[in-house]
């Protein structure tokens, strides 16, 4: 079970790990967007993608993190204040350094 903690007040963004083994928390630097939104569906989207290509549970809620946390941090105004998740960050990021 994943429990997403985006929108909590922390210091960090804190999600949440459980499985039969017990709980840990997966941590990543906390963004100052507000209002972003499609964040949950992109994570989950991202940790079923992962554990497809054979990751483990974990590992792919680990790089689903990741994913995510670039796509918020490189997400798109499209109105003031308002922002959408980029899920082609990485395919931007490797286009324009070699550009």
């Amino acid at each position: 079970v994943v429990v997403k903690g985006g929108h909590a007040h922390f210091r960090r963004g804190v999600d949440v790990y459980m499985d039969r083994n017990g709980m840990t928390l997966v941590e990543d630097e906390v963004l100052p967007y507000a209002d972003i939104h499609g964040s949950g569906c992109c994570y989950a989207s991202a940790i079923a993608s992962y554990i497809a290509l054979g990751y483990s549970i974990f590992d792919a809620v680990l790089e689903a993190k990741k994913f995510v946390t670039g796509a918020i941090k490189y997400s798109w105004e499209y109105s003031p204040g308002r922002r959408t998740m980029n899920p082609f960050w990485q395919m931007h990021q490797t286009y324009y350094k070699k550009y």
